[in-house]
């Protein structure tokens, strides 16, 4: 369980870097 719970948070910031740069990605192109 306290596995999953690491992974689970590793997964996150991933997905939250992922989820920014898209955001700025998008940011650009308007610009």
């Amino acid at each position: 369980m306290r596995n999953r719970i690491s992974f689970t948070r590793e997964s996150s910031k991933f997905i939250a870097i992922f989820y920014i740069a898209h955001i700025r990605h998008i940011h650009l192109e308007e610009s």
